[in-house]
């Protein structure tokens, strides 16, 4: 295990994202009356999906980048972007909904979008801290030149 603290990372982020999901992620309010109320798991289809296979392929990346595989490095740095702008992209929606559009309608970012969010970035920093280091060896094949 060469770096170890960059699969702690990735570990720690891809629980974390996943531990967002049953959290709020928004209220909606009109003057002191809560009309809505949703946690990640409330929301239809690819928010549960993609939140969970992001979380999912941070835990993988963990054990691969811990293992010492090649790919796992790839792999960390991809899903962890993807998780970043996952994360943004939750964030602004969440605040922002269509539906709220209503004048006198205030919505609320739960806790469940700081913590996916901060699980994105915890899997961010291991990526990047998995790549640091990496030495690049010069492999020659074939007949060397004279030129």
């Amino acid at each position: 295990m060469k770096r170890p603290a960059a699969s702690v990372l990735l570990l720690a982020g891809g629980i974390v994202v996943l531990i967002g999901l049953p959290l709020q992620w928004s209220t909606a309010i009109v003057g002191d009356l809560t009309l809505a109320s949703r946690r990640g798991l409330d929301y239809a289809g690819y928010d549960v999906g993609t939140t969970v296979a992001l979380g999912i392929l941070l835990v993988v990346a963990a054990f691969a980048v811990a293992a010492g595989q090649r790919w796992g490095h790839l792999l960390a740095v991809a899903v962890a972007v993807m998780a970043a702008l996952w994360a943004a992209l939750v964030f602004f929606a969440a605040a922002n909904p269509i539906d709220g559009s209503s004048s006198g309608v205030t919505v609320s970012v739960g806790a469940g979008v700081y913590v996916t969010a901060a699980g994105a970035l915890l899997g961010l920093i291991g990526a990047v801290l998995g790549l640091r280091g990496r030495s690049v060896a010069v492999v020659t094949s074939g007949v060397p030149s004279s030129v």
